[in-house]
């Protein structure tokens, strides 16, 4: 198993846990979402399928790409990305460090997916609580938006590894005499 995805399923860990521990410290009633402002909407009866809800978002979102992942190296046309017909193109041979990234950047979307929707856990509990943290607010807000660049580049370095093996089979196909 990946570092990357190992660090996907530790953070769905800490999110289930997280979650069991603090159900019993809950308000017999609360707010299960909240705005964009960090305002809770209107109260219901505390349930625990309520608060469950983010948990099991979280696992579902991680074994949907998860299930992707794995099958990437059988169907790399379920990857979408700007470089795919020419993946395609290419022998099977060349297709395992571009396979490798793929997965790489799947596991980097699984941790983003976990950290948000722990985010969104914790601001929940902490508004069924009577807190409020604008800074939270912000954070949920802004980081995802600060990790596109990143995105960006990572899924760029698929595109150029399909370009090395593009490359490197052509220089195969016609050597220079």
């Amino acid at each position: 198993m990946r570092p990357t995805q190992c660090l996907a399923w530790l953070l769905l860990a800490i999110l289930g846990l997280f979650s069991v521990v603090v159900y019993g410290d809950l308000p017999t009633a609360m707010s299960h979402s909240l705005s964009l402002s960090g305002q809770g909407r209107p109260t219901r009866a505390t349930s625990a399928w309520a608060w469950s809800v983010v948990p099991l978002t979280a696992f579902l979102t991680l074994a949907l790409v998860e299930w992707i992942s794995a099958r990437l190296p059988h169907k790399p046309e379920l990857f979408n990305f700007s470089g795919k017909d020419d993946l395609l193109k290419l022998p099977r041979e060349y297709h395992p460090p571009i396979i490798a990234r793929m997965q790489r950047f799947l596991d980097i979307v699984n941790i983003t997916t976990m950290l948000i929707l722990l985010g969104a856990q914790i601001m929940i509990w902490q508004k069924a609580l009577g807190a409020k943290s604008e800074a939270a607010t912000v954070a949920l807000i802004v980081g995802p938006s600060l990790l596109m660049p990143i995105m960006f580049l990572l899924l760029q370095g698929v595109n150029n590894e399909v370009d090395a093996a593009k490359r490197q089979w052509e220089s195969r196909r016609n050597p220079r005499s």
